[in-house]
């Protein structure tokens, strides 16, 4: 096989002339607000308004969202793309809260079962196109057991050497599921399908078998100043791995910024992979770090994993559901 050449790295708009290395923990580069309902039904109209209304922002702009007085709130239902979104106050924490209780848009759950939680899982499934979605506290959480029940037997997962899952999560898939991390595209947002088909045939060609679990991707990247794997390479790479039979996951984090930033559907991002991971607290303003992967974890997992207390509704509280 021909050696491919270095791929074509794009970037978010609001990324451009950024430099990665200036950024590793992805600061805070522009600070506005787009509606869920136009990002879904009208991603193109969203950007161009994004375009028209915002600019790029100095050293003194990026933590202006860091530096709002401890009791000033956001307006309830604002979708604010500033670094991870509003910082959490006690003060804006139980201001939301309160919001959402006055206006009897909170119910109850059982174990993360029923009320408010259900509902917010019912919306991700039908967001994402997918037939069901499953809350979890943490994004670490539900990007783990994903992988790990898309793993089955096999004990390889292949992912990028910049993503979260390999540099920011403890080597969780290792020490909790017993599944190797296999990285390829050191320094760079992402793997080519040439690089993937050359591991993909030597795991299983060698004198012993490795076969490769599951492919994981990451996009946008954060430790590459949020650049996006490009829609050509995700379609070919998640149909190389269903001709190979390999469940693909996608951390999709900021699913929604990236759908907004390349005018590609969420759904249409969805329909690649066998399962995608989006946060419900970056951008969202959910009062905790909601996270919520799509199809392929049973609400057992999150029974087993501890992750369900008795009630987790307050946890689970996503505010576009509500508008």
């Amino acid at each position: 096989m021909t050696q491919q050449s270095k791929p074509k790295v794009e970037r978010s708009p609001e990324l451009t002339n950024v430099n990665p290395a200036d950024t590793p923990n992805l600061r805070p580069l522009r600070d506005f607000r787009a509606t869920l309902s136009n990002a879904q039904t009208n991603p193109q109209a969203t950007a161009r308004a994004i375009s028209e209304t915002t600019r790029m922002a100095t050293p003194s702009q990026t933590s202006s969202a860091h530096s709002r007085p401890a009791n000033q709130r956001s307006i309830p239902g604002d979708i604010v793309f500033a670094g991870d979104g509003e910082p959490h106050t006690p003060e804006s924490t139980v201001g939301r809260l309160s919001d959402l209780l006055a206006q009897d848009k909170l119910q109850p759950d059982n174990y993360s079962l029923g009320g408010t939680v259900q509902e917010f899982e019912q919306r991700m499934a039908a967001e994402l196109g997918k037939e069901a979605a499953v809350w979890f506290p943490t994004g670490i959480m539900a990007n783990i057991l994903a992988l790990r029940k898309h793993a089955g037997t096999a004990a390889r997962v292949v992912l990028q050497e910049e993503s979260h899952i390999y540099q920011d999560e403890g080597d969780a898939l290792a020490r909790l599921c017993g599944l190797n991390a296999v990285p390829l595209a050191p320094g760079r947002p992402y793997f080519t399908t040439g690089e993937l088909e050359i591991l993909l045939e030597q795991s299983v060609t060698g004198r012993v078998l490795n076969p490769v679990a599951a492919v994981s991707v990451e996009s946008p990247v954060r430790r590459q100043a949020g650049q996006i794997v490009p829609w050509d390479e995700m379609e070919v790479v998640t149909q190389l791995c269903r001709d190979r039979s390999i469940p693909s996951h996608l951390d999709g984090a900021r699913l929604y910024m990236m759908a907004v930033a390349t005018s590609i559907s969420i759904k249409k991002y969805s329909e690649l992979f066998d399962s995608v991971y989006v946060s419900s607290y970056k951008y969202f303003g959910a009062p905790f770090a909601g996270s919520s992967p799509a199809r392929v974890i049973s609400s057992k997992a999150c029974t087993t994993t501890g992750a369900c207390s008795v009630v987790v509704f307050p946890l689970a509280t996503w505010p576009p559901l509500f508008r």
